[in-house]
């Protein structure tokens, strides 16, 4: 396994975990994230993830993603310990199964 899946992997593990123990909101209580894109330099990484819900659920979903990005960066640099914490891009998926 390359060392970018290994880091992708780890990423959509741990934001799977600040999503359900530090962020306690009903706006993602119902989010599944399905994988972590992570770019070759390792500054950039799209994070899939689909909600169960109606369409407005959804777009307020994505919308208090957006907001806690910088929330959910600073945990993820403090959960894996890593140099270079990627920006996150959060990308709905709406044909995924849950």
């Amino acid at each position: 396994m390359s060392r970018l899946t290994r880091v992708s992997h780890l990423i959509q593990q741990a934001i799977a975990t600040i999503l359900q123990k530090d962020i306690h909101s009903e706006k993602v209580r119902l989010v599944s994230i399905i994988s972590v894109d992570v770019s070759p330099d390792l500054r950039n990484a799209r994070v899939y993830y689909t909600v169960y819900g109606d369409e407005k659920s959804k777009q307020k979903t994505h919308k208090f993603l957006v907001q806690m990005r910088g929330f959910i960066k600073g945990k993820l640099g403090r959960a894996l310990h890593i140099q270079t914490v990627p920006t996150l891009s959060f990308v709905q998926q709406t044909n995924a199964l849950i």
